[in-house]
């Protein structure tokens, strides 16, 4: 069995109007058996959060990809994920990533099993066992455009679950949050998701998948619902 995935982002109307740069940094990489997807969100209100999103989710990805500190440990993909916050939380102290601040959603996906680590808004959708579930937490009590961002907040929330039966996931930045749930229960959106699955199950190539994903956060009828940045990773496994 294998995890095909893919990834996109764009930047909202509101960006494209100030001539601004995409907020929302993606990445999908497998590497050693893994699965890791990350989106990190630049908070608005604080200048140069683009660019700091899109250096920590580089960074994230090099030190992942390098691995030589997984070595000679048995790793769960909750401890990988923990080590890999804890590096970043160093480098926003070093101001590593230059002046900004972010969220920050990772999932890591094994052989037998996930985790799922949140820092502020966005969402998680999985299928297990053919019904959708959000799996991400959502603060009902917090105030519009308010979220937690990496600079302040010391332990994330990572959760775990078994992948056996797991065959698709969605994850996202807030940008496609009102369109994605259901606005009274935060519950997955199912027409929203269900079109994804059937795409990825026609084994798309790489090109393909990535021009119906840019495609998708690009359309008329999307941005004429959603104005803000948009980000979207999908993935689905295949039994091969």
């Amino acid at each position: 069995m294998s995890w095909q995935i893919f990834s996109a982002a764009t930047a909202g109307a509101t960006h494209e109007k100030h001539l601004q740069k995409c907020g929302d940094a993606v990445c999908a990489i497998q590497a050693r058996g893994y699965s890791l997807c990350l989106i990190a969100d630049g908070a608005g209100s604080v200048s140069g959060s683009e660019d700091f999103a899109e250096n920590l989710v580089s960074y994230v990805k090099d030190i992942f990809q390098e691995g030589s500190w997984m070595q000679g440990e048995k790793w769960t993909p909750k401890n990988i994920l923990l080590h890999l916050y804890e590096s970043v939380r160093g480098k926003v102290s070093e101001r590593a990533f230059g002046p900004g601040d972010s969220t920050l959603l990772a999932l890591l996906i094994a052989d037998q099993e996930a985790a799922f680590l949140q820092v502020g808004d966005g969402f998680c959708v999985v299928r297990e066992n053919g019904h959708f579930q959000l799996i991400s937490d959502m603060d009902k009590d917090a105030y519009a455009n308010e979220t937690d961002f990496i600079g302040k907040t010391q332990i994330p929330s990572v959760k775990t679950f078994n992948t056996q039966d797991v065959d698709f996931f969605a994850l996202s930045s807030d940008g496609l949050t009102q369109v994605a749930l259901r606005t009274k229960t935060n519950q997955p959106h199912i027409p929203f998701f269900e079109p994804f699955s059937l795409f990825l199950s026609e084994h798309p190539s790489d090109n393909e998948g990535k021009k119906e994903i840019e495609a998708f956060l690009k359309s008329d009828s999307l941005r004429d619902k959603v104005k803000d940045d948009v980000s979207l990773i999908i993935g689905q496994r295949h039994h091969d």
